[in-house]
């Protein structure tokens, strides 16, 4: 798809594991990549346990840049111990609490959180256009790219769903657990007086 639509490159979002990422490091940067990626993950996180913004020549997320600029400036965020959203350009990382269980299923729930959160941010993005001039330098204010901040904003979320699913059924968690705390999490950082997340931007 990347190769036959590359005008609308920018637009895509992939959300790979490391064995996908492997594969797509090797069909795009022609070279194999490490797939103990998570034990190195682990060990830069017991350094950098905040997250966030981080530059893209930093070894944890360097090659993950290349893929992105290898497909034409898509937005990957490579799941792991450490989430990485990069564009090419920019690169944060999510290091969040969430559940040492992996499940089937996340990965799905994912991808829809990265749905909604786009949505949302398109609305935000046309909103700015038709703000008044005298709201135009706000609005203007540098900013993370929309698809990079979505990202980052659904895999907090997702993580979310997985430390409080895990808290509640430990080792006997299932994907359909997740889906069970939705409301929780959803009134956590969606609450009627505003919102509420926890960032390290």
């Amino acid at each position: 798809m990347v190769k036959e639509y590359p005008a609308f490159a920018r637009e895509l979002i992939l959300t790979p594991n490391a064995a996908e990422f492997h594969r797509l490091a090797d069909k795009f940067l022609q070279r194999d990549t490490d797939m103990e990626v998570n034990t190195k993950d682990s060990q830069w996180l017991k350094d950098n346990p905040a997250g966030g913004e981080i530059s893209i020549e930093d070894p944890l997320v360097k090659e993950t840049a290349e893929l992105a600029r290898a497909v034409g400036g898509a937005t990957v965020i490579r799941k792991g111990v450490v989430d990485v959203v990069t564009d090419g350009r920019v690169c944060v990382v999510v290091t969040a609490k969430g559940s040492p269980r992996r499940v089937g299923g996340q990965g799905d729930l994912l991808a829809g959180a990265i749905g909604t959160f786009a949505t949302w941010a398109r609305i935000v993005h046309e909103n700015r256009k038709e703000k008044s001039d005298s709201d135009k330098q706000k609005a203007d204010e540098p900013q993370l790219p929309s698809n990079v901040l979505t990202c980052y904003a659904a895999a907090h979320f997702c993580r979310e769903l997985q430390r409080v699913s895990f808290a509640r059924h430990g080792r006997s968690m299932l994907a359909s657990n997740l889906l069970q705390a939705l409301p929780q999490v959803l009134q956590q950082w969606f609450p009627e007086e505003g919102v509420h997340m926890q960032s390290h931007l």
